[in-house]
This record gives structure tokens, sequence and C-alpha cells, in this order.
């Protein structure tokens, strides 16, 4: 069969199939040739500051695990080693914060109601009508 009709038959280029022939009978192979790859920017030892800085502090980000470790690398570098080690990123929950006139009234509600028992509390209907956006876009 010529190398035009296995093109066809394959549906694929003719010149694929000449240099898969090609490497076949000259190098003996089927697989693609093995390719020089770039050097990584990281050495081992930086990669494992990079997972330690993630695994220590978790809900760091990696703009600050590249600033505290002084790396001139990318952000997404940083992230393609913490992939490569399974850490995944971590969002902090947001939440309004407490004043101290909040936790003044927490304390006072407490104390007035400390002696109630689970009877008293099955009473108690809980509605928080009060509406905290947690993020800017919305």
């Amino acid at each position: 069969m010529s190398q035009r009709e296995t093109s066809r038959k394959l549906n694929r280029p003719q010149k694929t199939v000449n240099r898969i022939l090609r490497a076949f009978y000259q190098e003996n192979r089927l697989e693609d040739a093995p390719h020089q790859r770039r050097p990584r920017k990281t050495t081992e030892e930086e990669d494992v500051f990079i997972i330690a800085a993630m695994v220590k502090y978790p809900f760091s980000t990696t703009k600050k695990i590249k600033e505290e470790l002084g790396l001139s690398l990318s952000l997404s570098a940083i992230q393609r080693r913490l992939h490569a080690a399974n850490l995944k990123s971590h969002v902090v929950a947001r939440k309004p914060l407490l004043t101290t006139e909040h936790r003044r009234k927490r304390l006072d509600f407490g104390r007035q109601h400390e002696h109630w028992r689970a009877e008293h509390w099955q009473q108690v209907i809980f509605s928080d009508e009060s509406t905290f956006t947690f993020c800017w876009n919305q």
C-alpha cells in the first residue's frame, strides 16, 4: 500500500505517514522521539520550601509565598508546584467583624438567658433579617 493510500485510509496527512514510516525504517521506532525539556526554574529545595510554606500557612496566597521566599518565579509556576504536590488552595470565609458593642450585647443576652432550659429555647424562633454582602460585586 502506498503512503498516499495509507494517508487516505487513516485520514491523516501524507507528511505524517511519511514521518512515521521514515522513523520506523531508519531508527526502528514507532514512538515519538524523546524531546529535550526546558530546565525547571526552581530547584528541588525551592519546591520543598514552597510546599512547606503552604502547609504551614494554608490560607496564604501564592503572591505572599513568592514574596516571603524571595522567588523570581511567576505565580502560575508556584501554583503548578503546589498542584503537583496535591495541595489545594483555601479561601478564607469572610464574615462581618464583631465590634466591642456587639460582644457586650451578646454577653448580656447570654447572662440573661443562662438559666433557660431546652423547653424555653424550643419556643424561640430565630430569624435574621440582616443582609451581608461578602463580595464587592454583589
